[in-house]
């Protein structure tokens, strides 16, 4: 080893060479066993030690290249996205402003009353003329007539009335909080299935047959979804700003969070981030207290159910309960846990045999001193006409 830094030195003196260190992302690609067989394949030193070395800096330089090819590539996409938002989002504002000029030019032709005929058949141009004209037309179709009122009443009571006085009651009703946070949000979501038809937003699929959806909306919450593109994002931005300023209703961005798929890199996400102006997290963990994403293990999807239900039972474990107060901590705590998840998902058998497991040693020990269950749990279930405790099973 000492033989093959002399050569080095002697070789490559006069100049610095630059720290090479390796990067754990290279095990992760098939191409990095590929580049450094390459690299290994140098011949035609006699020096055995000489050719050793020149092999080990074939192999550095080769990963060099490689990592700056492969992994190396963010700063440029990024700056590449930069300026493909900053074109769009010029191309946008023109192309705005360009239509709204245009509708109101073509208001302004539509809406502008060259000339008029009179009641002669005279054809007219000037404009107190025109003037004229309107007002003595209009005049004389909202002038009555003067009918005779003796038959009215006959005639609308044979008129069958369409609007009962139920009827009549419910639509004089003032608007409520409701009925206005409901127009509000079908406003959004018809912006959002207008992008969808002309084909700005794709949406998601659960499988290849199945619809494709742009959003939801539950409660005070909207998920919206989309496409990792910039043209999409920048999309969601335009209909956000439209509905801020029409409705005048603020979006709460800092409590607002982007989800993006693993497959993107990180650096792209940060820049969606920041284009959309809200946080990016790894994934939403809850939505309405249930899990908002599901994975293959249904296990540590709710895991959190029996996290929960052992934070209760700690808290309770240095007090002094009597078996009457365990009955209701049982009932009253542990098994209203997880009522609200259950009545959206069916838990898994494991889960379920756990919590019994827990609220039978609840039920049993006494200051966390282990004792002998004497009934089963499906016993003490049952109804106290029956015998049992009345838990739920």
């Amino acid at each position: 080893m000492l033989h093959i830094q002399s050569q080095y030195r002697e070789v490559v003196r006069g100049q610095r060479r630059s720290q090479f260190r390796f990067d754990a992302r290279w095990l992760q690609s098939d191409e990095c066993k590929g580049v450094v067989e390459t690299a290994w394949q140098v011949q035609g030193c006699p020096d055995p030690n000489m050719r050793l070395w020149r092999k080990i800096q074939g192999c550095r330089l080769s990963l060099i290249h490689w990592n700056m090819d492969t992994f190396n590539r963010s700063k440029y996409e990024l700056k590449i996205l930069e300026e493909k938002y900053t074109r769009l989002e010029g191309g946008l504002l023109d192309r705005e402003a360009h239509s709204e000029m245009k509708q109101a030019a073509n208001r302004h032709r539509q809406n502008n009353i060259l000339r008029l005929r009179d009641e002669a058949g005279v054809w007219r141009e000037k404009q107190e003329d025109i003037q004229g004209i309107l007002f003595r037309y209009f005049r004389d179709i909202f002038t009555s007539s003067g009918p005779s009122s003796s038959g009215l009443e006959e005639v609308l009571s044979l008129v069958p009335p369409r609007v009962t006085s139920e009827m009549n009651e419910t639509l004089v009703i003032p608007f409520t909080a409701a009925e206005i946070k409901q127009a509000i949000f079908e406003v959004f979501s018809c912006l959002l299935q207008d992008a969808e038809r002309r084909g700005r937003l794709t949406g998601v699929s659960v499988a290849s047959q199945a619809p494709r959806v742009s959003h939801l909306l539950f409660a005070d919450n909207t998920l919206v979804f989309c496409a990792a593109a910039v043209e999409q994002i920048c999309e969601v931005k335009r209909i956000l700003r439209l509905y801020v300023r029409v409705l005048g209703q603020e979006i709460n961005l800092p409590k607002s969070s982007m989800a993006i798929s693993g497959g993107i890199p990180r650096a792209v996400k940060e820049f969606l981030g920041t284009l959309l102006g809200v946080r990016v997290v790894q994934r939403h963990e809850k939505y309405l207290g249930l899990p908002a994403m599901g994975g293959r293990s249904r296990q540590m999807l709710f895991r959190n159910i029996r996290d929960r239900c052992w934070d209760r039972i700690e808290g309770w474990k240095a007090k002094l309960l009597s078996q009457a107060g365990k009955g209701v901590l049982v009932k009253a705590v542990l098994q209203s846990l997880p009522t609200y998840t259950m009545s959206c998902f069916q838990l898994p058998v494991n889960l379920v045999r756990s919590l019994e497991s827990m609220m039978a040693n609840v039920w049993w020990h006494n200051r966390g001193e282990k004792r002998v269950h004497w009934v089963a749990w499906r016993k003490l279930c049952r109804p106290a006409v029956e015998g049992g405790c009345g838990f739920r099973n």
